[in-house]
């Protein structure tokens, strides 16, 4: 009840006195003292009257939704909250506002003005609200590496640094400044810190342990890859560790897996040793146990660098066939399907195929050790595509003697280790058929010169070459053959039984 008397407030005080004036007027009409009642009526007429014109002229009343002053975050859509109008009594003006907002740019920070205007009794009215486009968020700042980092000692500590992107910026990662504080012989704080254009504010914090996280270095005491013939002894040679901060360690190694020497297959040994502070290495070695070799005494390798040709090769594996000697073929790339198919009868026919070297290019494959081993094992790899077969023998092009890699000291010392560890066996020779000599030459040249190095009792692995030569070649090795049948030799191919026959190595 009382609410709707304020409401209405005015309407109600000018029935009243509309009722009292007619009253008076009723009253004092039968009066006698007419001046005295019209004094009366004049005043309330004229109250009633003001009070009225006040009524129609007074101006509504405006309230800006939300108040004067709004705020909004930069890139957000701005929403208008509008007016609210009402008349002189407090009630609410249904009436058409027109709000101009286009003003307002949410992406650029500013302060901005929205006006409203509408019509009420005949009369424009206007109000104004001031909108601040703001920018309260601050940056973020992301981790270049990991949230805790440790390190050796601190002066190993390398920053990686961060990146810092703000919402109304964007990247500002060349603003951030870092500042470090803590122990520097434990644990170190690296803090980030980054304020943006408005002056807000982002700290993020790593943590850099200093610690030691150094592995121990396990070093294998022979090669990675070893040979065993079945039935033999494994000798183990084993494996030395040293660690940065406890220094020698081997006697911690522990060493895993078997090697059955009657059985032939591939085993595998690994070696693992832990420091004090709980950091681990492990390295593994490849034993091989292999056939032993069918004969021994008076033996001949007979070996064919360079190869396959498609004519030479061809004829000297007729003469094998025909003679039922088995021989060993250091090839190179074969480039022909040609080639690729006496590369499969080698293997058909019982031969050792063995590995040269995808090139034959002194320059190229002896400046370095990754040219190397990418030059023998590609070959490598292109044969077991091929056959199935991978292949084990090789044969440094030049012998591991050779000085054609003079250019780069020290390679050759460097190889046969590196050819070992990863699991080939390198093969030379001790008769030299001088095929390759530059000279010239016919079958009873290359007999001749085979037959004078040959040694009774002993691993006799001649050289030959099957790249060119043709029918010299195939009668030199028929020869070869009629003379060490004739004599007692035994051909054999060459097998990782075969103990290896090898030059000292000059570079």
């Amino acid at each position: 009840m009382s609410v709707f008397i304020l409401k209405y407030l005015w309407e109600i005080t000018e029935i009243i006195l509309f009722i009292t004036i007619i009253f008076l007027f009723l009253i004092f009409n039968k009066t006698k003292n007419k001046k005295l009642f019209g004094v009366i009526f004049s005043v309330f007429a004229i109250i009633l009257v003001s009070m009225s014109l006040f009524c129609e002229y007074s101006p509504p009343i405006i309230e800006l939704v939300g108040g004067k002053e709004l705020s909004v975050e930069v890139f957000e859509e701005y929403q208008d909250r509008g007016i609210i109008i009402c008349d002189h009594a407090g009630r609410v003006v249904d009436t058409e506002v027109t709000a101009d907002t286009f003003d307002v740019d949410t992406d650029i920070l500013g302060n901005y003005h929205v006006t409203y205007s509408f019509r009420y009794k005949g009369r424009t009215f206007g109000a104004s609200r001031l909108v601040h486009v703001v920018d309260t968020t601050p940056p973020k700042i992301l981790f270049v590496g990991d949230d805790i980092i440790a390190v050796e000692a601190y002066e190993d500590y390398q920053e990686p640094g961060c990146i810092a992107i703000d919402n109304y910026n964007g990247d500002i990662s060349q603003e951030v400044t870092v500042s470090y504080s803590g122990d520097r012989q434990r644990e170190i704080l690296a803090s980030y810190t980054v304020t943006d254009s408005s002056g807000n504010k982002a700290n993020l914090l790593r943590k850099i342990e200093i610690r030691d996280i150094t592995p121990p270095k396990l070093s294998l005491k022979g090669y990675k890859c070893e040979v065993v013939i079945r039935g033999s002894k494994y000798n183990e040679k084993g494996c030395s560790a040293y660690d940065n901060l406890d220094g020698d360690i081997s006697a911690n190694i522990e060493i895993f897996g078997t090697v059955d020497t009657s059985t032939i297959g591939t085993y595998v040994l690994e070696y693992t040793v832990v420091d004090s502070e709980g950091n681990a290495s492990s390295l593994t070695r490849r034993i091989r146990v292999v056939e032993p070799e069918k004969a021994k005494g008076s033996v001949i390798y007979l070996t064919f660098d360079d190869g396959p040709s498609e004519y030479t090769t061809k004829e000297i594996l007729n003469v094998l066939k025909k003679n039922n000697v088995k021989a060993t073929f250091f090839i190179i790339n074969f480039d022909t399907k040609a080639k690729a198919d006496l590369i499969k009868r080698m293997l058909n026919d019982g031969h050792t195929v063995a590995i040269h070297g995808y090139s034959h290019v002194f320059e190229d494959i002896y400046r370095s050790e990754k040219a190397f081993m990418h030059n023998v094992n590609s070959l490598r790899e292109k044969v077991e595509a091929l056959t199935g077969y991978t292949p084990s023998i090789m044969r440094f092009p030049g012998g591991s003697s050779n000085t054609y890699s003079a250019f780069n000291p020290g390679i050759m010392t460097t190889l046969v280790e590196s050819v070992q560890d990863e699991g080939y066996i390198y093969y030379d020779w001790n008769v030299d058929s001088g095929d390759s000599n530059g000279k010239k030459y016919n079958s009873n040249d290359l007999f001749i010169n085979v037959k004078t190095g040959l040694r009774k009792n002993n691993r006799n692995v001649v050289l030959m070459h099957d790249i060119t030569g043709g029918d010299i070649k195939a009668k030199a090795v028929q020869k070869i053959i009629d003379y060490g049948k004739k004599n007692g030799y035994v051909f054999l191919p060459i097998t990782e039984a075969t103990t290896p026959v090898r030059h000292i190595v000059r570079n």
